[in-house]
């Protein structure tokens, strides 16, 4: 814009200017400065960049003394963000069921039933009352951890555990 390259420093930015008012006409350095003014306000070189006419917009109502023509350009000829909805996925629901038999524990979370939570050091298990007890005579201790189960009976329902 202007001659001016506004990926470059400030300082560069500033040589430049001064560049330009030692070469060009004492009747064009109004243009000049009001470029430099331009080019070095962060907000409009952002504005420049990103080309959006919410932008723009904002400029306008945030310079100290906004080109209102040029900006007025600007917006005609930018595009509008468009913003889209985030898009959720539904969680299946889904029976709870037995650690041991893949049968439904309850039909529902807030379901009153009875069942056992069979704990070691590695592992936690929410179980019928039945499977429980054939599982504990089969196995005392846990082959992984080597430490004895914990066994816990619940007549609540699984919201309260988990």
């Amino acid at each position: 814009m202007l001659g001016y390259n506004l990926n470059h420093s400030s300082d560069v930015l500033y040589n430049q200017y001064k560049q330009k008012l030692k070469v060009l006409d004492k009747k064009y350095h109004d243009e000049v400065h009001f470029g430099y003014f331009l080019v070095s306000d962060p907000q409009f070189s952002k504005s420049i960049e990103a080309n959006t006419k919410e932008g723009w917009k904002y400029l306008d109502s945030s310079m100290k003394i906004p080109p209102t023509i040029l900006i007025n350009n600007f917006i005609n000829d930018a595009k509008s963000i468009e913003l889209t909805k985030p898009k959720y996925i539904e969680k299946k629901v889904c029976k709870l069921h037995c650690y041991l038999c893949e049968n439904a524990l309850a039909d529902s979370v807030v379901q009153k039933i009875k069942f056992m939570k069979i704990k070691c050091n590695c592992n936690t298990m929410v179980v019928h009352m039945n499977c429980a007890n054939n599982f504990i005579m089969k196995y005392s201790s846990c082959d992984l951890c080597k430490t004895y189960y914990d066994i816990t009976p619940h007549c609540s329902s699984l919201r309260d555990i988990l």
